[in-house]
């Protein structure tokens, strides 16, 4: 996706310029829609594909599709390219230019665990690991997920679909940097009800087996198990960046300035391979998301064609529908100010006048949090699960944080609609 974007942006604002996209991908497709390969919904690419090949030709980008760039010598801009599958040894060609954009996204981060490679072990990061879990698993099997973050909790939820026996093992509680404690708690009596067993605070041990899974060990005790799908995160794919000279962070990614560029005059780098820079807190982070990623490239494609463009920071707005459940976390959390050396605080928010709602009889089942800074008292975060319209308020409430606003004055008078605070 950053890839794509920062190429489209280029290309928009400098159509003269000759713009390459190199990927080793045949098709961009959407990675949130991996579990519905895995739930057997989609067995086809082409079906989550975006923007596709001819899409992006007829923007007048030349796609380098199935290749990949072996090397990069910065001081002469050249890059070598090979085609995927050409033998290692005189198969690069080189390619010159005049800019470069680091677009390499990141890889999953599998614990290296006892069992790990099994049959039955599997992790969602691309579409032939998803496909492949999606005709390993039948109806019956036991399987365990490993992973407290939406990832997780979408193939737990696809593979209840499937009608296996799920468990979800997670190591402190699910989605714990961006739901407040009690909303997280919230969200697991709700898998419950759909048939997902959630054990926290525990830690997958190792997979025993005879070439293929049939055990999990967790707290010493074995359990039975067809099928483990690691869904515990990822980390920056940064082996090229590091071999041209890139610096990268305690985190492994790329270092980049207000422009996205690097520590290398002309080099620019955006998406999961990079840091972006947080709007609350004004700190270089590392979040791997694909909303982020779309803006952050847009900036690295246009500084590369000479268009001159900055950014103060980017408000971390994330939304999924799972389990029949909305949620929504916009900002920091209290976790994430506590990270950032930021005192917070949760407020719960009640809606005063819920008959003015499409859906009053659903609001009562709704949870909703607003996160306060204790010392500037400035709203700095925005949470809210539920069934019906818990996305209600989040155009208002990313508005109070980008806005800077107190708690004080926050209120939804403009929408006909009043919010009652009440501290946690």
């Amino acid at each position: 996706m950053a890839g794509i974007q920062a190429s489209l942006e280029a290309k928009k604002l400098q159509p003269r310029k000759s713009v390459a996209l190199v990927t080793d991908e045949i098709i961009t497709y959407s990675r949130p829609s991996l579990t519905a390969v895995i739930s057997g919904a989609v067995n086809d690419v082409d079906r989550i594909g975006i923007f596709s090949p001819e899409t992006l030709k007829s923007s007048g980008i030349q796609l380098l599709s199935g290749h990949e760039i072996s090397e990069i010598e910065h001081p002469a801009h050249t890059v070598y390219m090979k085609k995927i599958g050409q033998k290692q040894s005189g198969s690069a060609s080189p390619f010159n230019y005049e800019k470069l954009v680091i677009a390499t996204g990141a890889i999953p981060l599998v614990p290296r665990t006892e069992g790990g490679g099994l049959t039955g072990v599997f992790t969602v990061r691309k579409f032939q690991e998803a496909l492949a879990a999606s005709k390993f698993i039948s109806s019956g099997m036991t399987a365990h997920v490993v992973g407290a973050g939406f990832v997780g909790l979408d193939t737990a939820e696809a593979l209840a679909r499937r009608r296996l026996s799920v468990t979800l093992i997670v190591r402190s509680r699910i989605l714990r940097g961006i739901l407040e404690q009690d909303l997280s708690q919230a969200l697991v009596d709700r898998a419950q009800m759909h048939g997902v067993k959630i054990l926290n605070g525990v830690t997958l041990e190792r997979i025993e087996g005879n070439r293929k899974v049939e055990r999990v060990v967790i707290d010493e005790k074995a359990l039975k198990s067809d099928v483990v799908i690691f869904a515990t995160g990822v980390e920056p794919d940064t082996k090229l960046a590091q071999s041209m000279g890139l610096v990268t962070a305690r985190n492994g990614a790329i270092r980049t300035d207000k422009s996205m560029q690097t520590n290398l005059n002309g080099v620019y780098a955006t998406g999961d391979c990079s840091e972006s820079i947080d709007f609350v807190s004004g700190k270089s982070v590392y979040r791997p998301l694909g909303s982020i990623a779309a803006l952050t490239a847009k900036i690295a494609g246009a500084n590369a064609v000479g268009v001159e463009k900055i950014y103060e920071g980017i408000i971390r707005r994330q939304y999924n529908r799972i389990f029949d459940t909305e949620i929504i976390s916009i900002g920091l959390s209290t976790e994430e100010a506590k990270n950032h050396n930021i005192k917070a605080k949760a407020f719960k928010v009640r809606i005063k006048k819920p008959e003015l709602l499409l859906f009053p009889q659903l609001v009562s089942k709704n949870l909703m949090r607003v996160i306060v800074n204790e010392d500037t008292d400035a709203v700095i975060g925005w949470q809210a699960i539920g069934i019906r319209q818990t996305s209600l308020f989040s155009h208002y409430f990313h508005d109070c944080i980008f806005n800077r606003r107190k708690l004080e004055d926050v209120n939804a008078s403009g929408q006909n609609i009043e919010l009652v605070l009440e501290q946690k």
